[in-house]
């Protein structure tokens, strides 16, 4: 297999932008608020990496067969994501949240809230 220059930047580009992604996930602890999204930016880092070096390194069988194995992978984190976002859109959709009207949700899994205290067990000195 041959690849061209512009394949090459264009490669290279899609790694840096999705790395770059993940960084600002990470340092500013946005993967709290966006768990399936930051674990699908993750994967995809790791996928492109994996796959240059099948690409350069490895048989044209073996690279074909990651590219699909990273295609379903990438299938699964998409379907994830829709399911995150749905769950919101059927609650608000749903009878139980009929008294909630003109109001923002926020998907992110509670943890706008901060951490839950734990209490102390009973029976503990």
């Amino acid at each position: 297999m041959t690849v061209s220059t512009l394949d090459n930047v264009l490669w290279a580009a899609g790694f840096t932008g999705h790395a770059a992604l993940l960084i600002v996930l990470i340092v500013r602890r946005r993967y709290r608020d966006f768990p399936v999204f930051t674990s699908l930016i993750a994967y995809q880092v790791l996928v492109t990496a994996e796959l240059f070096a099948v690409y350069r390194y490895g048989a044209s069988a073996l690279y074909a067969v990651s590219y699909w194995l990273s295609v379903l992978g990438d299938f699964l984190f998409q379907l994830a994501l829709i399911l995150e976002i749905a769950r919101l859109v059927l609650f608000v959709a749903s009878d139980e949240a009929s008294f909630s009207t003109g109001s923002e949700f926020i998907a992110d899994g509670g943890h706008l809230l901060g951490p839950v205290p734990q209490l102390p067990k009973e029976g503990k000195d």
